[in-house]
């Protein structure tokens, strides 16, 4: 479920994670909602990282974001964006064999229809490249393709450079 553990099964908690509690005790915070599209500069300085300082369309302010409350809430606006505006009504959304059940269940509630593209491969606890892009390559054009962007979760498998 996305948690670090120690060899005892407890939770394990980061020190960058221990020292942002501290900060926010030390900041004496609100508790204030934050906006509907959520914290400004979270998002504005999530933008840059995603893509970078020279971006043009960032500069010219072509880019929207908004800030999801987790991985699974993020993902129910970014569907449920994608059912409303993309204009390839016709597409599927491929998912990650494997990924979680709850990933499905939010592309069946939008109303899109998922299937699955090769990841994981058991025998050798890797990827399957092959298969991944044999998948990627028969897709419809178009397509919605979920990508867990690092440490995919429930695998743990990430592609590597080479």
């Amino acid at each position: 479920m996305g948690v670090y553990r120690d060899d005892k099964s407890k939770p394990y908690i980061l020190e960058c994670v221990r020292r942002a509690e501290k900060k926010i005790l030390e900041l004496d915070m609100d508790h204030e909602y934050s906006p509907i599209e959520g914290i400004a500069s979270f998002v504005n300085k999530s933008l840059t990282l995603a893509y970078g300082d020279d971006c043009k369309q960032l500069k010219e302010g072509r880019v929207a974001a908004a800030q999801g409350i987790s991985g699974t809430g993020s993902l129910r606006l970014g569907f449920q964006f994608l059912a409303d505006w993309y204009p390839h009504k016709d597409v599927d959304v491929l998912t990650p064999n494997s990924t979680w059940p709850l990933h499905r269940g939010i592309v069946d509630s939008v109303g899109k229809k998922w299937s699955n593209y090769r990841y994981y491969d058991p025998n050798t606890k890797g990827l399957d490249f092959k298969g991944f892009l044999e998948d990627m390559k028969n897709a419809k054009n178009n397509s919605i393709v979920l990508l867990h962007v690092c440490a995919h979760n429930p695998t743990g498998v990430d592609p590597t450079p080479a």
